[in-house]
C-alpha cells in the first residue's frame, strides 16, 4: 500500500522519521518530498525551476497513493494536498490535535482523525491498522459508492 505523507516543510526531520517507521511496517512511501525540501531556495529567492517539477510531483503522487497521511502541523502546501486527495477520493488521516477547527474539509466523510497521537516513531504502530484498513476492499467499496 502506497502512502503520501504531508506535513509543513518545516518537519522534515518528523516526517522522515514517521515514513521510514512506516516503511518498516511494510508500506511504500508514494513520494519523498522532504528529499528535495532543502533545495527549494529562500522566500526572498525561491528555486523557480525546482519548485515548479515539485509541485507536479506531488500532486500526481498525492493522487496516486491509496491514503494520506498528514501531520501537524500543517502548512499551506499541506492543505493543497489535501485537496488534491479528496478531489481524488483518497482517504486522509489528519494525526494530531490541532486540526479541529472551522475548515469544513477536515470533516469531509474520507477524513480520518488521530488526535491522541503518539510519539513520532510509534505514529507508524498505531497507524498502521486504520491504514490497513482504509485501503481493504469495505473501505474501497464505501468510496466508489459514496
Amino acid at each position: 500500500m502506497r502512502f503520501y505523507l504531508a506535513t509543513s516543510s518545516t518537519q522534515v526531520d518528523r516526517a522522515d522519521a514517521v515514513a521510514d517507521a512506516l516503511i518498516a511496517c511494510g508500506f511504500t512511501q508514494a513520494y519523498r518530498w522532504t528529499d528535495t525540501v532543502r533545495d527549494y531556495g529562500t522566500p526572498e529567492q525561491p528555486n523557480g525551476r525546482l519548485l515548479q517539477g515539485v509541485a507536479l510531483d506531488e500532486l500526481h503522487h498525492v493522487q496516486e497513493a491509496d491514503v494520506l497521511v498528514v501531520l501537524e502541523p500543517a502548512g499551506p502546501g499541506t492543505h493543497v494536498e489535501l485537496g488534491a486527495a479528496l478531489a481524488a477520493r483518497v482517504p486522509v488521516v489528519l494525526v494530531g490535535p490541532g486540526f479541529a477547527g472551522h475548515n469544513p474539509f477536515y470533516y469531509h466523510p474520507l477524513v480520518t482523525w488521530v488526535q491522541d497521537a503518539p510519539a513520532d516513531l510509534d505514529v507508524a504502530e498505531t497507524l498502521a491498522p486504520l491504514l490497513r484498513f482504509l485501503v481493504s476492499p469495505a473501505f474501497t467499496y464505501r468510496r466508489v459508492h459514496a
